[in-house]
């Protein structure tokens, strides 16, 4: 279940939904992540191990965090970004952190996708496996439709 169902901003108030979700017969409960800081980790760990729910979550891009950008500064900040995303994962007990990752939802330049961008991407995520082993966290790149995102929007791109 997706807590995207009630709120794209979970917070301490939200924590009453998951026991709902478990006596539902749901066994896992999916947490929206635009800044890790911004989530009740400790919380939600406490209460995802006390009834038994397996965590995953979906991390969203922020505008200003991009992995494509042509300017590296903006790439370095993707990068620090996605890494304090799978420590904040792992801190709420997900081994699972999906989304579209590799730019921000509405981030639509007049071009299609280069080869450099390909390659940027690429190398932020090879750049980040160190850190996804060192949480036992599986990536999950999520291919959207073309009105939200130019650059991975099939299954065969992902």
């Amino acid at each position: 279940m997706s807590s995207f169902a009630w709120t794209s901003s979970f917070k301490e108030s939200h924590l009453n939904l998951l026991p709902k979700v478990r006596e539902y017969g749901f066994t896992g409960f999916e947490v929206p992540m635009f800044k890790p800081a911004d989530l009740p980790r400790v919380s939600l760990r406490r209460s995802f191990e006390s009834i038994g729910l397996d965590c995953t979550v979906c991390a969203i891009l922020p505008q200003d965090i991009n992995p494509v950008h042509k300017d590296s500064v903006v790439r370095n900040r993707a990068f620090v970004h996605l890494t304090d995303c799978v420590k904040g994962a792992a801190e709420m007990g997900a081994h699972i952190l999906g989304g579209p990752l590799y730019a921000p939802i509405g981030y639509i330049p007049s071009h299609r996708r280069t080869e450099e961008e390909w390659k940027w991407a690429v190398d932020i995520f090879q750049q980040l496996g160190d850190r996804l082993d060192e949480y036992d966290m599986t990536l999950l790149i999520e291919p959207v439709n073309r009105s939200e995102t130019f650059f991975l929007r099939t299954a065969r791109d992902a």
